[in-house]
């Protein structure tokens, strides 16, 4: 059975500028508390117009999970990204969100580019299937977007996710959106 990563289990980090907070789902073990963590995957909340904080040698992916999306100025090009787009940039951009008016959450994930490579999509659920599956040497999970769906029978939340395993009996139920995240890492 999938392992659940519940979203009320998880606290609160400060951004590392300080400026807003993320909460992880899932984080690569580092053995160098000092370093970034080869990769991250997680959710974070944006109150006002920002500076992001700045990953040298990361890769970020961003998905905006408002109805909204989110606005962002990468490198002084304004970009907007819809509700469950995907934008991607690298962790050395001049990055900062615009016209934020409410609290607004995102989900991320960052790559040290020399450890790992990353996707991350949407899918809708529509009634009740097998959840997707991890690749063979691959880290995913899905990410619930919507509070509409369920893992064998038990209802998940916005932000609870299932650690995908390469096969699977579990189901996957209802109608609303996941986000997969998938890390490869990189031979060293």
């Amino acid at each position: 059975m999938m392992d659940v990563l519940r979203r009320n289990a998880r606290s609160p980090r400060p951004w590392k500028n300080g400026l807003g907070v993320s909460e992880d789902i899932l984080v690569a073990d580092s053995p160098d508390p000092a370093r970034d963590p080869a990769w991250r995957i997680s959710m974070a909340t944006i109150e006002s117009d920002v500076p992001f904080s700045r990953f040298d040698g990361t890769d970020r992916l961003l998905m905006p999970i408002g109805p909204t999306g989110l606005r962002l100025d990468v490198d002084a090009q304004t970009r907007s990204v819809p509700q469950f787009g995907v934008v991607a940039f690298p962790g050395e951009a001049n990055v900062a969100t615009k016209g934020v008016s409410k609290p607004e959450q995102d989900l991320n994930v960052m790559v040290d580019r020399r450890r790992a490579t990353a996707t991350l999509t949407h899918h809708y659920v529509v009634g009740t299937s097998a959840p997707p599956v991890a690749a063979p040497g691959e880290i995913a999970i899905a990410v619930a977007l919507s509070s509409t769906l369920r893992h064998n029978g038990e209802l998940l939340t916005v932000g609870d996710a299932l650690l995908l395993e390469s096969s699977s009996t579990d189901s996957l139920g209802g109608f609303g959106t996941i986000a997969v995240a998938r890390i490869k890492p990189l031979a060293e």
